[in-house]
């Protein structure tokens, strides 16, 4: 594994204001001094690429991946993935504000549990539908930020998220249940002063129905036993 220990993916469309507020805290943050930061622009026309453009050239931790439309979360993230060279691998939303000491509270479970897959600061249970809720128990971690061991990822889901997942949304769910099967843990990690707007980039693109759509049915196909009993078919492979 690399020396470095974190990578951080953050993916921008539009909301130039929070991205800047997002990537400033991140800088201001460990993460200015040795992760290696890749920004994806979703085909904005507010500033958002130039911005990511001064910032690569200022710092030769950040990578850039432009497209030339917003083709959601799931594929810039399986790029910045397979470029990965952190131990860690983070996915943080770019309507998220981080405190300093974020990247050290979230890596606390992966030192406490040699079995944890996946932290994060906020989890829920999934229902039948392969909706999220929120009633105690954690059958997956929020993908605004969640933290991964990139090794462990690897084994399970080289890309970091099925093929069959497209745009948006389920993403989180789907990748912690195989990490959960495989017989790895999840941790919620709540990260005090964490700041999330939700929604702000969601609410602007026309096709998030329909990925919602497409990746719950996904997700039903694959784990619908688990959905219904809250067990999974296969054995856990790592226990």
């Amino acid at each position: 594994m690399s020396d470095c220990q974190f990578t951080i993916s953050i993916v921008a469309y539009e909301n130039l204001h929070l991205t800047r507020a997002c990537v400033r805290s991140v800088l201001e943050g460990w993460a200015g001094a040795g992760a290696q930061i890749i920004l994806t622009d979703n085909g904005s026309d507010d500033g958002t690429a130039d911005y990511f453009a001064d910032l690569a050239r200022e710092r030769p931790n950040i990578l850039i991946q432009q497209y030339p439309e917003n083709i959601g979360f799931i594929e810039p993230n399986r790029a910045a993935f397979r470029k990965a060279k952190g131990e860690y691998f983070v996915l943080l939303n770019n309507d998220c504000v981080v405190p300093q000491t974020w990247l050290a509270t979230m890596k606390v479970p992966f030192l406490a549990d040699p079995k944890c897959a996946v932290t994060g600061n906020g989890g829920g249970e999934l229902r039948e539908s392969g909706l999220g809720g929120f009633k105690g128990r954690i059958d997956y971690i929020e993908g605004h930020c969640m933290m991964v061991r990139t090794d462990f990822v690897r084994a399970v889901e080289p890309n970091l998220f099925a093929k069959e997942l497209v745009g948006a949304y389920g993403e989180d769910s789907y990748l912690c249940l195989q990490l959960r099967e495989a017989g790895y843990t999840i941790h919620v990690t709540p990260i005090e002063g964490l700041i999330h707007h939700g929604g702000a980039t969601a609410m602007m693109v026309p096709r998030v129905s329909e990925w919602r759509e497409n990746n719950h049915a996904v997700l039903r196909k694959r784990f619908g036993h688990y959905l219904k009993t809250h067990e999974f078919v296969s054995p856990n492979l790592h226990q």
